[in-house]
């Protein structure tokens, strides 16, 4: 298990597969503004989580971590059920969560070169629905809206902040994750373009919506099953990143931990997922940003200040 130190491109195209999807599920129906500003505020303090964001030592950071990605977990886990409408929500989040564990025991390197290969097909999926998409865009439609994006999404912009230290140790690691954001906003126009922000504001999965009637050189297509599938692909994604960062810190409990740490975490958040524990987006906000960018930001800048 102690084989996490992936490179940069691998964790590069790991978080792209896991977020582009994702963040596009969560922010597709809110105004394309709100998604820039959250993205402007989120980037910066992911690159400075990544360059000068040491890691707090000790076993109860650690502690405190594993518990915290275990509620990030559940909720992550909660918001795949949208993946599929049609589908059972608890058997699809726990049937993802089961895989993506079983994944992670594999070694986190195994892991990332699976999500490597999932990045392609997500890349390519997205970029032919947004193309086609942008052919129905009304321009009356692009005026910024008033749909916020909710906590869980910027959540997930923030996710690069403790994936970056944990899967890759490079203090230098840039960040190049405006390709995400840039799919997000995009995303969030072309949805509200095609469905009117009104209409985009009401559904809970909008982009989903906005391409069931998608036009494709000149014929309507349906793309529900295939988006679907990629929806799913980013979950899986997304949840095996959390499980793998939960098995870095177990390693740092005790050596060789890792495995029963990410076994662990799953099986606490298939509880919560069953006993349907719903975790306040803003609270979880609120921990993810104090733990993975302001306590290791401080802790490094109380460092610096003794070397001096």
């Amino acid at each position: 298990m102690n084989d996490h130190k992936i490179p940069h491109r691998q964790l590069t195209a790991w978080l792209a597969a896991a977020l582009i999807p994702t963040v596009i599920q969560i922010t597709g129906g809110t105004s394309w503004l709100s998604v820039l500003l959250i993205c402007a505020a989120t980037l910066p303090c992911v690159w400075l989580r990544w360059r000068f964001g040491a890691e707090p030592t000790g076993k109860v950071n650690a502690v405190v971590q594993i518990a915290l990605l275990t509620v990030v977990l559940t909720t992550a886990c909660r918001a795949s059920a949208q993946s599929w409408p049609s589908g059972a929500p608890p058997f699809i989040g726990i049937t993802l969560l089961s895989l993506a564990a079983w994944s992670v025991s594999k070694g986190i390197s195994a892991t990332a070169r699976v999500s490597c290969v999932l990045f392609w097909f997500v890349l390519v999926l997205y970029l032919i629905l947004l193309g086609a998409g942008m052919k129905d865009v009304k321009p009356q439609w692009l005026s910024p809206g008033k749909g916020d994006v909710e906590a869980f999404g910027c959540v997930l912009l923030l996710t690069p902040a403790v994936a970056g230290i944990h899967l890759n140790k490079k203090e230098n690691l840039k960040p190049r994750l405006l390709l995400i954001s840039a799919f997000g906003i995009l995303a969030a126009a072309i949805t509200a373009g095609v469905l009117s922000p009104e209409v985009a504001a009401r559904k809970e999965n909008a982009f989903y919506e906005m391409s069931r009637s998608l036009n494709l050189l000149g014929q309507a297509r349906r793309f529900e099953a295939v988006l679907s599938a990629g929806m799913t692909a980013g979950w899986f994604a997304l949840l095996s990143l959390y499980l793998s960062v939960c098995a870095d810190l177990s390693e740092k409990l005790h050596c060789g931990w890792g495995k029963w740490g990410s076994f662990g975490a799953a099986a606490v958040t298939a509880g919560g997922v069953l006993c349907e524990v719903h975790i306040p987006g803003l609270l979880l906000l609120v921990l993810c940003a104090v733990f993975w960018v302001l306590i290791p930001l401080l802790t490094q800048g109380i460092v610096i200040k003794k070397k001096s």
